[in-house]
């Protein structure tokens, strides 16, 4: 990484440094000595002694624990070093003191593309550019979160702009020559390649990314050249392979990032910074095993170790163990009490937590904890980002979203540049009913990020639910051209589209292309596998949901959707094993308890087929399949009728153009006496319907029960006929014999 990365205004920081020190310092005299070391190793923090330059700004940090400098030199620091638990917290209170600091935008920007959120790295773009149209950091991470042709062309053009002012600095000439190389013009990539390494000789970046350049060309000459000079530069050095890392993810080019640190392990480098570097990537990206290998390789976590500490938490919530998770946590806790990501990461470890508990009571409780450990870090630092929104989808789910969006609508006016708060108060308007001001929202972060996929998303699904089915589809396929890979949610609300039309061919064709892009998505392998079920093509469904389960061993979606697909192929050992693993993942997936209850009733366990459903609906009380299949096995009981005709009618009211649900209902009624109440339920059902065995003979039976015996005999004649069998068809046998 070039040797001023972080501090691209490094004059203008010094200096500015100096007159606040005045300011500070005749209120507060005991200060001045720190003051000054600052402003003596500001220069020589990326070259010199870390340790002895964190010391300063801590003793800074202490003595004026709002400092916006010292806050944002310590946070960039520890940035570097891959500690971004601390780096986190003291530039998020950096920018609360100065929000306008395009230097602090930067760093900020920098540790969300870590985090693999290039929206918010975006954002932050967005924030340096407005202070500064010409300011390097923000052309750099401009051209990092650059998605279309378009917009990488518009990065490129400001940067050309800006390159009189780039001085010695080796990066804004790599992010040049990389948007070149995304536009397909390698002559003048090679230029700014070649230009970044004669500028700045000892940025171990600027040789790695030339040698990759002369690789490609077949120049093995200079490619072995340049390779001599990166390995001489980063040779047994974690911290200078973190620093290449970082310029890489400055480039877009998270696998070469990713790649840099592998080496590092390898070779074992001295110093943890590499490792825990690649710890973050590896979580950040949901890879395990990845994470599993760097934390390994990385310093222990002992109780002092804040960073490690939550490394290591962070890597068993993703494994699912959360009590570990949430021991690890609250120790980091106990090391760092004061930083605020560490009781932001302990309140996303109380929900997962929470999410796992079945006894409402303990459930809440946990909750409470998490509400208190978001409150306690947006206290800590005000505007905390990751806090707010948290906290507002929290109060959504227990319950209270008018105060969810009152807190987010603040928010959003105090962050007018903020896309990501319009599209969470958006979301959480539009869960509340209120889709008329969700749309408005949406379309508010349209204005200000026309190509913002996920604003495209939400919008066609508000569209979507106001029934502007062709608007719909148009945002929908907006967002999918738009969205990164590993961004699912338009391609999987676009295929429910087609799949709720009747086209399940044509959600086939876009899901493919999409997994042509992402082809190690496990989310997008099992939303095939939902695809091929809807297209009667259940080898291909059960390879997709089993390459899913490869892909991601924890996805309980692909767990449930098999077990469904073995019950219904009359698998069921192989059903109920995946049922089982699907509730070991997660006891509280309704989907989960669906496939679970759906075993147990196939192979004749009523008991516990009950159990797993009322489980869902405690869970979901709108969920129509939970519902309804309480109805059907109540049904058979003559003492269950009145519970069976409260679920049946339940689900009626979630579903009323569902001809499966209205012949539950209808055959509650017929089997109550009802017999005129049940006709139009059973009617509808057998016209929408009418190669279904079972519900010909419930029509057969209403029909012969009315006196209609040309319907009756013609239903019952259908079902009987039926190859396949199903609960009444000697009944049906004996009426249809009494008939004729």
């Amino acid at each position: 990484m070039n040797d001023r990365l972080f501090a691209m205004s490094q004059t203008v920081f010094v200096a500015s440094a100096f007159l606040a020190i005045g300011c500070s310092d005749k209120r507060r005299p005991e200060a001045q000595p720190q003051r000054d070391a600052i402003k003596r190793i500001d220069p020589a923090v990326p070259r010199e002694d870390f340790a002895k330059a964190i010391a300063t700004y801590r003793g800074a940090v202490s003595a004026n624990p709002k400092d916006p400098q010292a806050n944002r030199q310590l946070g960039s620091a520890f940035l570097q070093l891959g500690d971004l638990t601390q780096a986190y917290h003291f530039l998020l209170t950096a920018q609360a003191r100065e929000p306008r600091n395009p230097d602090i935008a930067f760093d900020l920007g920098t540790f969300y593309l870590i985090r693999s959120n290039p929206d918010l790295a975006r954002e932050k773009a967005s924030e340096a550019l407005n202070r500064d149209s010409a300011n390097v950091g923000g052309l750099v991470l401009s051209g990092a979160t650059a998605l279309t042709a378009d917009e990488v062309a518009s990065a490129r053009k400001r940067l050309e702009a800006a390159s009189p002012h780039f001085g010695a600095d080796a990066l804004p000439r790599l992010a040049l020559g990389n948007l070149y190389l995304r536009s397909g013009d390698t002559e003048r990539a090679d230029r700014e390649f070649q230009e970044a390494v004669a500028s700045e000789p000892q940025s171990a970046a600027a040789h790695s990314i030339l040698q990759a350049s002369y690789a490609t060309r077949g120049n093995t000459a200079s490619a072995s050249q340049e390779s001599k000079a990166f390995n001489d530069l980063v040779a047994g050095d974690s911290l200078a392979r973190a620093k290449v890392a970082i310029v890489y993810l400055l480039l877009d080019r998270r696998e070469d990032a990713k790649r840099v640190l592998r080496e590092g392990l390898e070779e074992r480098s001295t110093g943890s910074s590499s490792s825990r570097m690649l710890a973050e990537l590896a979580l950040a990206d949901a890879n395990a095993e990845e994470a599993a290998k760097a934390l390994r390789q990385g310093s222990p976590a002992d109780s002092s170790d804040v960073d490690a500490l939550v490394l290591q938490g962070r890597y068993h919530l993703l494994l699912g163990e959360t009590a570990e998770a949430i021991r690890t946590l609250r120790a980091a806790v106990r090391a760092g009490q004061n930083l605020a990501p560490v009781h932001f990461e302990v309140a996303l470890a109380d929900i997962q937590q929470a999410n796992a508990t079945e006894s409402k009571p303990a459930r809440d409780t946990i909750l409470s904890d998490a509400v208190r450990q978001l409150e306690t870090a947006s206290r800590l630092v005000s505007g905390y980002p990751d806090a707010v929104f948290q906290l507002a989808a929290l109060k959504t789910q227990l319950g209270v979203a008018s105060d969810a969006i009152s807190s987010l609508d603040r928010y959003a006016r105090a962050n007018p540049q903020s896309i990501k708060a319009k599209l969470v108060l958006g979301a959480t308007l539009f869960g509340s009913g209120r889709t008329a001001e969700a749309a408005e929202s949406f379309q508010d972060a349209l204005k200000s990020w026309p190509d913002n996929a996920e604003a495209h998303y939400w919008l066609g699904s508000v569209l979507f639910h106001d029934g502007k089915v062709d608007e719909a589809r148009k945002e929908l396929e907006m967002a999918v051209r738009l969205s990164r890979p590993d961004y699912v949610e338009p391609i999987t609300q676009l295929v429910l589209f087609h799949l709720a039309r009747g086209h399940a061919d044509s959600a086939f064709a876009v899901l493919t292309k999409q997994i042509d892009r992402a082809p190690q998505s496990a989310r997008l392998a099992n939303l095939l596998g939902l695809v091929n079920t809807a297209r009667n093509d259940q080898a291909g469904a059960e390879a997709a949901f089993l390459r899913a389960i490869r892909l991601d061993p924890r996805l309980v979606d692909a767990h449930a959707r098999l077990a469904d697909l073995y019950r219904a192929t009359g698998k069921l050992d192989q059903a109920a094993s995946h049922a089982e693993q699907a509730l070991r993942l997660n006891p509280r997936n309704v989907n989960a308890l669906m496939a679970s209850g759906a075993v147990h009733q196939e192979r004749g366990d009523a008991a516990s087929a009950h159990q797993e459903y009322v489980r869902a609906l405690a869970i979901d009380p709108r969920n129509l399949g939970a519902a309804n299949n309480l109805a059907v096995l109540l049904s058979d009981e003559r003492a269950g009728l009145d519970s069976a005709f409260r679920f049946a009618n339940l689900a009626h009211e979630i579903a009323p153009n569902d001809p499966h649900v209205s012949d539950t209902l209808g055959w509650i009624l017929f089997r109550r006496g009802a017999v005129s109440e049940a006709a139009p339920y059973l009617r509808f059902s057998a016209a929408q319907l009418p190669d279904s065995p079972s519900i010909q003979y419930h029509l057969g039976m209403m029909a012969e029960r009315m006196g209609d015996t040309t319907t009756a005999r013609r239903a019952l004649g259908k079902a009987v006929a039926s190859s396949g069998s199903f609960a009444g068809k000697d009944e049906a046998r004996r009426a249809l014999a009494q008939l004729k």
